[in-house]
């Protein structure tokens, strides 16, 4: 017994002296919180994701880096436009992980902090049309010497697997409503329908016109000249500067002379920068506006990955986290902030109505990123007003699902199946055959009720009739600025408009200071952000991880392009996987890669 004793003294003496050394280290690294010097520049490191929130398992993983998103950089950048000690912002920019709307939403801020005398400097290590988009937001540009700079127009590309499947003995037995929706298209056609290629068409000429519209206006050329430029590339950078695409070539070293306070002065990150402003604007007493973040692929259930959807919003996970806005003291408003391709169709249904219901209690307004369409649209219908990025794809009012049959792929692999089955539906969904005629008839009548569910309640929100949004509906997929002339979006701008918007709508004055929170939490424990510490003062950091990555190349293309251009099949792919059970589902009626 004494024995026993002493090793559980032991045991906690241990854990005593870890934990007096975790709280030591972590007052340690505390210490190392940075100070906003005079002559400062914040700096912006494209070459880290710029994500909309943090991911749900943050919260359960004890290792993970936390990077500033998209509102940490809005915020990071509002409050560097009245810090006397931060002189110039920097933009290292060599790749862009961002949607078109987002960019257009930092490049407006950019813009904004120009105006207010903040200088604006851009550092171009290569890239392509969109990071020069970014790029040309700022007063100077300069580049590294013998880099490239792909700004050469933009492409769609879009992959059709139905002769591979044919090959495999694998049938896409796939039914949609609306002749737009053509998610379904890659596995049921060799080449994309007529309707397909008119959307898509018709949202690379509005992006291509915005892209050429940004340079013009920030570069002091005409539409004419920038056609021109773009069709002269890709250049190199000597040829870039030649065209007055950049300002001068330099190299990193000789970047700080030409910083604020040149080579003595101090560069800080978002990160940094953060961690000397407050965790939440605004003083305690001050009105709330929250923001209920909806990330991902919609589901049902928890939010969480997908191996092949990626990143999944989940119903459950979503309506807990705005019930807790709600019901938080002080929430005067709530902004549903969208960046979703949508996903399962009774999903999207059950958000919708907890926005609806919420709608009741509190003003809603849904702000749509650089995706809102189908149930990433269907959900924000409980919204009382929507504001939307020129550049977000959004819409996409349809219905897609059928299964797949699989029996030609076991005959291949030498397999059989044999089945016994009792009633006169129970092979309805199986894997084994197409629908009977009786079959799909049925299949497709209840996909036409759902579609008819769906385009009646944004009629309703739209303040018109079914048949008028049928007009704009069939699956057909607009940008933000096409959606508002349609009445399918109410208002253009981002995330910050929409919170203004939700301030009018609580009653506040414009200029009226107010809290803005974020959900749903994370919270992390005390050991888990010490850890976060430790790996962020030992790491190279993400930043430095990718420009390493990228220093490899595959037939001069950077190691991650394949898995770039494969992304959206793969979450296309992931998507036609859930069709079991009878699953219906709201989905961009393609996954295109627009460069």
């Amino acid at each position: 017994m004494a024995v026993k004793k002493g090793w559980i003294l032991a045991v906690l003496v241990v854990f005593g002296l870890a934990g007096l050394g975790l709280v030591g280290l972590g007052l340690m690294f505390s210490e190392k919180k940075v100070k906003v010097q005079p002559a400062s520049t914040l700096v912006l490191d494209f070459a880290d994701p710029i994500l909309e929130d943090m991911p749900a398992d943050a919260e359960s993983r004890f290792f993970y880096r936390d990077t500033p998103t998209l509102w940490d950089h809005l915020r990071a950048l509002e409050h560097a436009a009245t810090d006397a000690n931060v002189e110039a912002v920097l933009l290292r920019i060599e790749d862009v992980d961002l949607g078109w709307a987002k960019t257009e939403e930092l490049r407006h801020k950019l813009e904004e902090l120009q105006d207010r005398g903040t200088k604006v400097i851009a550092y171009v290590e290569g890239g392509g049309d969109q990071e020069y988009m970014m790029a040309s937001a700022a007063d100077v540009i300069y580049m590294a010497p013998n880099t490239q700079l792909y700004l050469d127009g933009l492409a769609s590309y879009e992959m059709f697997f139905k002769g591979t499947l044919d090959k495999l003995g694998v049938k896409a037995d796939l039914e949609h409503i609306g002749e737009y929706k053509s998610a379904a298209e890659p596995f049921t056609q060799r080449e994309a329908s007529d309707a397909a290629r008119e959307a898509s068409n018709a949202l690379l000429d509005e992006t291509f016109r915005d892209l050429r519209s940004a340079i013009a206006d920030s570069r002091g050329l005409d539409s004419a000249a920038v056609m021109r430029i773009i069709d002269n590339g890709p250049y190199t950078s000597k040829q870039a500067q030649a065209a007055g695409l950049v300002d001068s070539l330099i190299y990193p070293d000789e970047l700080e002379d030409l910083l604020p306070g040149g080579a003595g002065g101090t560069q800080v990150s978002v990160e940094d920068y953060l961690a000397t402003l407050p965790e939440v604007e605004g003083p305690i007493s001050a009105p709330r506006i929250a923001v209920v973040h909806a990330t991902g692929t919609i589901v049902g259930g928890e939010s969480g990955s997908d191996p092949m959807w990626g990143r999944t919003i989940g119903a459950d996970s979503f309506i807990e986290a705005l019930e807790e806005a709600r019901d938080e003291r002080g929430v005067r408003a709530i902004v549903v902030r969208i960046d979703s391709p949508g996903g399962e169709v009774y999903a999207s249904h059950l958000m919708w109505r907890a926005i609806d219901q919420a709608s009741g209690h509190l003003p809603i307004v849904a702000s749509f990123s650089d995706l809102a369409a189908s149930g990433g649209y269907y959900m924000a219908m409980g919204a009382d007003t929507i504001v939307a990025d020129r550049a977000t794809l959004t819409g996409s009012i349809g219905v897609i699902g059928g299964k797949f049959n699989l029996a030609g792929l076991y005959d291949k692999l030498g397999m059989n199946v044999e089945v016994q089955a009792r009633g006169q539906n129970a092979q309805f969904q199986s894997t084994l055959r197409d629908f009977t005629p009786a079959e799909r008839e049925r299949y497709r009548t209840e996909m036409f009720e759902e579609y008819r569910t769906f385009v009646g309640i944004v009629a309703r929100n739209r303040g018109t009739s079914a048949e008028r949004i049928d007009e704009v509906a069939r699956g057909r997929v607009w940008t933000g600025g096409m959606a508002r002339e349609r009445g399918l979006v109410d208002i253009e701008g981002g995330l910050e408009s929409a919170i203004d918007v939700a301030k009018g709508m609580a009653g506040l004055d414009a200029d009226e200071e107010v809290r803005v929170e974020m959900f749903p939490r994370i919270k992390r424990s005390f050991v888990q952000e010490f850890v976060n510490r430790v790996v962020e003062e030992e790491d190279l950091g993400t930043a430095a991880r990718a420009r390493a990555a990228r220093s490899g190349s595959l037939g001069g293309l950077p190691p991650s392009w394949l898995a770039g251009l494969l992304k959206p099949e793969l979450e296309l792919m992931g998507a036609f996987m859930r069709l079991h059970g009878g699953k219906k589902l709201a989905v961009l009626p393609f996954r295109i890669e627009v460069r």
